[in-house]
Order: structure tokens, then C-alpha cells, then sequence
């Protein structure tokens, strides 16, 4: 599950050798995680330093001037985290995410997590870059009657930045909270704005028709001119500014985790390339060695049947772990929060559905109330508060793309399906597919058929009538 994840753009003093000492003197540093026979010889960037339950892994691609590192954890309570930094040095682009897995052997479980500690070694160190002319810093960027346009041009959606803004007011020449552990809490996820001057509020007033946050109230403005804005009021936090803190924290992570992100600024996306380059070099030595000894041909054959296996298996869990992450993040979001209903006895057959499934009839339901009554109220609030996976959509979209068109159960169809989720058997002419093992969501589908244009649209509108 991604708890963590930002991207920023980083100066050229950040060079391949730096950015791996960094590392390694960021790991040392550690009074807990420290790697004992982490002796980097200040040459190879392609090593693996493993002890116990701790490894530290440098993949270099030289092709993408890229390098991609992980950290890789199993603690005490046997959760599983994984920090991957990666940085692209021809773009100047830095990645870092970091991700915890529970198992059924965890013992304890810690929901708050502390932003890894690199993030600070690059601020600290000068190398972190500008956000389109905004620096990125994990201070309070003060905004007054000179300056007051940096804010006005997001509220107006004149300026787009990369990453979030969070603009803090004032209520009666006070702050809300202590608006400098916001800012070092959001280091390098979001810029943090503090309105300096009383003054400022009643010329964005005018100048952003009534659009901008006052009195002690919160914006939050997320990147691109066709994003909406958050507004948070704070009256009802008075006397609890850490609580308040955590929510925007959660907020801003929340939206940040939720980004796609170049499949090379993954650590996985760098480990697929690698394998591919290595399987177009092995299909050069193949095509090389067919001219020459039929025998030396066997034996690559057999290596690229391996590469093709392994880039394949690479895809499929690349693929599961994003659908599995989206589905956490919504759980992790539940767990952090004083739950509105209980889960009854019904099963999730999918992480996040049922709360999918809820917000969806929530927003089916808006549109039949009464409008400026309580029950639209309340509808309102809920939604706004949980925000949606679209997890939903993507098992949609995912079952049609699988079954568009088919015109026999091969090979390829069935491994997709048994992917998706289904169980198969054979019964005669026809297959029965059954859902994660719950027989009441049990289909039938021809191995071939003359109605073969239709029949997978036909089947796939039955399974999301059904269970999507």
C-alpha cells in the first residue's frame, strides 16, 4: 500500500554518484535500519547489499540515464516497507514513494508514518529544484500586499504549479495551528502559503470575486486549471491544531498517492526496461547464432522463453500491485478516520469495493433529493470527504477490454480472466466462470460461438449488471 509519493524537479549539482552517497549516508544514519556491510565501492551502479531482513538495491539504465534504488525493510511486527527513489538526470526529475504491506503474520500496526528522511539531505543540501518558479521548501512562504498576487494567480488559475498549494489564513492575527510543522510535514509534497498581513483577505476578496479562503479557513488548490479547490473551515478545530494538521497531511497525501506517474520514475518500471533491453540483446545473439550452429540456437531459445516469462510475470504483478494500491489507499483512508457505518458480514471481493459501491449509490442518490434540504446536505458531505479510487470504473473498463470481441476461449483469455479474478471449468461446450470462489456470481461463456461479435459485450454487460 503507497502511503507516501512525491515528484520533484532537483538542480544539476545532484549528480549519479551523489545521489547514491546520499543514500548510503541516509541509511547509516539510521539508529534502527542500518545496513552493516554497506561498503559501496564508489564505481558500481548496478549492486544489491542484503542482511537479514534488510536489502538496498541500485539498478542503473543507462539508456534512460536513469537510476532507480530500493530500500526494502521487514521489521519486528513483519510489515514489509519498500522507499524506491528514482531519478531521471537528463529531465532532472526525483521520485521517491514509499510503500508499507501488512501480513498475516503482523503483529502491530503503526497507521502514521514520517516523510523518509532523504527528502531532508536534499533540502539541506541545496539540490532541490523550483516548482515553475516556486521553491520547493519545507518553510512558510509568507504572503502580504506586495506579494499577494502568487496566491491570487492560483485562486484564479493564472499560475499552475506541479504540486499542491495549501494556503492558510488567518482568524483575529492568529493561524489556526502551528503553520510551520504543516510546512515541514508537507516537505516536498506541497507548497505551504501563510497569510502575513490582515489586509490580504479583504484584496483577494475583490480581485477572486469572493473565491479566496479567509478567516482562518484553509485552501487547498491542486495542480492543472480544471482542478476544483478544497476549502477547509477550521471553528470546529479550535484547541486541536494537531488533528487538524493530520487532515490536511492526509489530504494532500491522499490526492499525491493517487497520481499516475511515468512508468520510468518506478522502481519496477526500471526493473521491466532492464529485463527488455537484456531480451533484445539475447534476440540479437539468437538471430546471430541461427547463421551459425542450430545447437547454440537451442540454448538462447531457452533463454528468451525465460526473459519473455519473466516480462510478462513483471507486467501482470505491475498491474496487480496499482489495482491492490488503489484499493488500500481507500481502506488506509477508512482506517484513519472515525468510521460513518460498519462493515456487515458481506465480503469485499476486491479491495475498496463495498465503500465503492456506497459512494456510488450516495452520488446516484443525490441527484433524486430535494435540493438545499438536510438529506442533500449530508449526501454532499459524505461525498466531498471520501474521495473515489474510481476502482469501479477500472474493473469495468478492464472486464470489457478482456472479453471485447472474442472468438474463442484460448489460452490468452483465460489467463486474463483467471487475472481478473475468475475461476474456470469446462463443462462441455461451454466454460463456467465463477468470481473469487462466491457461486453467486457465476457465469457461462462459449467456448465459440457464431454470435462471437456480441456474445463478449453480452457477457461482460451481465458481469457488471451483476456484481460492478
Amino acid at each position: 500500500m503507497q502511503i507516501y509519493s512525491t515528484i520533484f524537479p532537483v538542480t544539476d549539482m545532484l549528480t549519479q554518484d551523489t545521489l547514491i552517497r546520499l543514500v548510503i549516508e541516509w541509511n547509516q544514519g539510521s539508529p534502527y535500519n542500518k545496513l552493516s556491510n554497506l561498503n559501496w565501492d564508489g564505481k558500481s551502479r548496478n549492486i544489491k547489499f542484503e542482511e537479514e531482513n534488510l536489502s538496498l538495491e541500485i539498478q542503473e539504465i543507462r539508456a534512460y540515464n536513469t537510476i532507480a534504488i530500493r530500500f526494502h525493510q521487514f521489521d519486528e511486527n513483519n510489515i514489509i516497507w519498500n522507499t524506491d527513489v528514482v531519478v531521471n538526470f537528463d529531465k532532472h526529475i526525483f521520485s521517491i514513494k514509499l510503500d508499507r504491506e501488512t501480513t498475516t503474520e503482523t503483529t502491530g500496526f503503526i497507521p502514521k508514518f514520517k516523510t523518509p528522511y532523504l527528502v531532508n539531505k536534499l533540502l539541506d543540501g541545496g539540490y532541490v529544484g523550483k516548482d515553475n518558479g516556486m521553491q520547493i521548501s519545507e518553510q512558510v512562504i509568507p504572503v502580504t500586499r506586495n506579494n499577494y498576487h502568487i496566491i491570487e494567480d492560483v485562486i484564479c488559475k493564472q499560475a499552475v504549479y506541479n504540486m499542491p498549494i495549501v494556503y492558510v489564513t488567518k482568524s483575529w492575527g492568529k493561524y489556526p495551528f502551528e503553520i510551520q510543522n504543516l510546512a515541514y510535514k508537507l516537505r516536498g509534497v506541497a507548497h505551504v502559503l501563510g497569510e502575513e498581513e490582515a489586509d490580504v483577505s479583504s484584496i483577494l476578496k475583490t480581485s477572486c470575486n469572493g473565491m479566496n479562503s479567509h478567516h482562518g479557513s484553509v485552501g487547498i488548490y491542486y495542480p492543472g486549471k480544471t482542478n476544483v479547490h478544497k476549502i477547509i473551515t477550521t471553528s470546529k478545530y479550535v484547541d486541536k491544531g494537531d488533528i487538524l494538521i493530520d487532515r490536511i497531511v492526509r489530504i494532500v497525501c491522499r490526492y499525491v498517492n493517487q497520481q499516475a506517474r511515468d512508468t520510468m520514475m518506478t522502481f519496477e518500471g526500471v526493473q521491466n526496461e532492464l529485463f527488455r533491453l537484456q531480451y533484445e540483446k539475447a534476440a540479437e545473439k539468437r538471430i546471430k547464432a541461427e547463421s551459425e550452429v542450430s545447437e547454440v540456437y537451442d540454448t538462447f531459445s531457452t533463454e528468451l522463453c525465460d526473459k519473455e516469462r519473466t516480462i510478462e510475470e513483471l507486467n501482470t504483478r505491475i498491474m496487480a500491485l496499482q489495482a491492490e494500491n488503489q484499493g488500500l489507499r481507500a481502506k488506509y483512508d477508512q482506517s484513519a478516520e472515525t468510521p460513518l457505518l460498519y462493515y456487515g458480514e458481506e465480503d469485499e471481493l476486491f479491495e475498496g469495493e463495498i465503500k465503492e459501491h456506497i459512494l456510488e449509490m450516495l452520488r446516484n442518490q443525490l441527484t433524486c433529493v430535494k435540493k438545499d434540504t438536510r438529506k442533500e446536505h449530508i449526501l454532499i458531505d459524505i461525498l466531498e470527504s471520501h474521495e473515489s479510487t474510481g476502482v469501479l470504473d477500472e474493473k469495468r473498463a478492464e472486464i470489457k477490454r478482456i472479453l471485447k470481441g472474442y472468438t474463442k476461449a484460448g489460452d490468452n483469455l483465460k489467463r486474463a480472466l483467471k487475472s481478473y479474478g475468475f475461476a474456470i471449468t469446462n463443462d462441455g461446450g461451454h466454460y463456467k466462470l465463477i468470481y473469487k470462489d462466491d457461486p453467486r456470481y457465476l457465469y457461462t461463456m462459449a467456448a465459440s460461438g457464431s454470435d462471437s461479435q456480441r456474445g463478449g459485450e453480452n457477457l461482460s454487460a451481465e458481469i457488471i449488471r451483476d456484481m460492478l
